[in-house]
């Protein structure tokens, strides 16, 4: 199947609502992808075409350029959320908010520090997002991730990722984060749902209101 074909395909789409830069040009082919199942048709199509390719989450730390993006950009908007366990199971669409408020709704917590952080859970596995002493490896239990190359669905550990700092191997490889699982704690006290509210506090406190960058330069 051709891409223009491709059912809810859409051209010539500006990028400049889907970064929080608010700048860019725009793309030739857009696709928001609800339903991860779609995602092996769409790239084999883009493969067929031979158009070139980018998986966008929540746009926290992209730049897109003026000139705009002569291919592809699938973003990932699938934000299922469970808690399964101890485990928060969602899809890499998924934002932090809804995330927080599943684990806090099931009386559980572990991820507090999280909150306030932009993006979506799979833009945070690909660049081990983390803030207040807390990073996502130290909660990661495993993903399911798409190769774009293989065209395969597998699941992987925290091996596959090889977690450093603000780093992760799926920087440097061409993989679509499709769900995240992640280690809770036991019972949330009503401290841990205090720290919550005061991680917030802190980065209010410390950081302009309004859209951002995100915060890219490596802490010394």
């Amino acid at each position: 199947m051709k891409l223009d074909e491709f059912p809810g395909i859409k051209t010539d789409v500006s990028l400049k609502g889907y970064s929080t830069f608010g700048v860019g040009g725009a793309a030739k082919y857009f696709y928001e992808l609800n339903d991860v199942a779609e995602l092996s048709g769409l790239i084999e199509a883009a493969h067929e075409d031979k158009v070139p390719f980018f998986i966008l989450g929540g746009g926290s730390n992209v730049l897109f350029m003026d000139e705009g993006f002569s291919g592809l950009i699938v973003r990932m908007v699938a934000s299922e959320v469970r808690v399964e366990d101890d485990v928060v199971v969602a899809d890499g669409g998924a934002k932090w908010g809804a995330i927080l408020k599943a684990v806090h709704e099931a009386g559980l917590g572990g991820i507090e520090e999280f909150s306030g952080l932009p993006g979506t859970i799979g833009g945070s596995v690909v660049g081990n997002a983390g803030c207040f002493g807390k990073e996502i490896k130290d909660v990661f239990v495993s993903a399911k991730i798409y190769d774009c190359e293989t065209n395969e669905v597998r699941k992987v550990g925290p091996d596959y990722f090889n977690f450093k700092y603000r780093w992760s191997r799926a920087k440097e490889t061409k993989v679509a984060i499709l769900q995240v699982k992640l280690r809770l704690s036991g019972q949330a006290s009503n401290q841990q749902s205090g720290q919550a509210l005061d991680s917030k506090e802190a980065r209010f406190d410390r950081q302009p209101p309004g859209l951002s960058g995100g915060s890219f330069f490596k802490n010394p």
